[in-house]
């Protein structure tokens, strides 16, 4: 098993941060011990693969190419251990998240559901800032109107590895659509439904890309976990996705970015929607904007 990494600064931190969110289906993450620099990571397990992933990474963030990577040898056990540092549970609301390695030693309280990660994969533990902002609109839901979960539908936008569709699940949605453009997005999202005890049919996984998984479809609650630019070129569509009285969660934005987006999103949802009204809340750089649809 081959370590490959950069030690990044701190300004180019963020930046790969939201490259990250919109390659998935990559073997990179950041890495951080308490008091040390943030590495890119990847772990691989021979030496040909290394090289296309990073050439392909540094396609989509050139600034790349100018740090120094470092390839380490690990043994089996030390990589195993070396990913758990990294790796912890965590809570949101009822929610708890916790590595699938964890499952028998983390407790569950009573009444709250338990959503199980494989930590290994490539699409997320659900610890990133945008995820646990997604994830925090979703237990609002519940919070306002539980007396409408087993009839809302939802759609999550950009599924990745499927943590905000299970979670939707686990929380009492019963009518669940999620969508990725990545084919190995949608298997991860499917195996990791089934770890958690979800029937196939009770989360539709699709491979789609953003016009095609839409097309036709509303929602009571829509997530869309995706780049700012991105979210700018759909925001009419994404608009148009969302029923009466429902809820666009839009996240992937930096802080500094937010006003650019309500500048883009503030005169669409007038003119599709005539009233409504948004919620803006931040966790660490990153932002999420909840455009709430008025009921007629």
């Amino acid at each position: 098993m081959y370590r490959f990494w950069v030690e990044l600064g701190m300004a180019d931190t963020a930046l790969v941060e939201e490259a990250l969110i919109q390659v998935k289906g990559m073997e990179w993450s950041l890495e951080q011990r308490p008091g040390e620099s943030v590495h890119l990571c990847a772990y691989f397990p021979d030496e040909s693969s290394i090289e296309p992933a990073w050439q392909l990474l540094c396609r989509h963030l050139p600034r790349l190419k100018l740090y120094s990577p470092t390839r380490e040898v690990l043994k089996e056990t030390d990589w195993k251990n070396h990913y758990k540092e990294f790796i912890k549970p965590f809570a949101i609301g009822p929610l708890h998240i916790v590595p699938e390695w964890m499952r028998k030693d983390y407790r569950i309280p009573n009444g709250q559901q338990g959503i199980y990660l494989d930590a290994g994969l490539a699409f997320g533990t659900g610890a990133h800032e945008t995820t646990q902002l997604c994830l925090a609109r979703l237990v609002d839901t519940i919070t306002f109107h539980p007396q409408f979960l087993d009839t809302q539908s939802y759609i999550d936008a950009g599924c990745g590895s499927g943590i905000l569709s299970i979670a939707a699940y686990k929380l009492g949605f019963r009518k669940i659509f999620g969508f990725d453009h990545d084919p190995q997005a949608i298997s991860v999202s499917r195996e990791n439904a089934r770890s958690n005890g979800i029937p196939d049919s009770a989360i539709d996984f699709q491979e789609a890309d953003i016009a095609y998984g839409l097309l036709g479809r509303q929602a009571d609650l829509l997530s869309v976990n995706i780049l700012a630019p991105v979210l700018k070129l759909h925001a009419g569509l994404l608009l148009r996705a969302v029923l009466p009285g429902g809820t666009l969660s839009l996240s992937g934005i930096l802080k500094e970015e937010g006003s650019e987006i309500q500048s883009v999103f503030d005169p669409l949802a007038k003119k599709y929607w005539q009233e409504f009204y948004s919620s803006l809340r931040t966790s660490g750089d990153w932002a999420e904007i909840a455009y709430i649809r008025k009921r007629r």
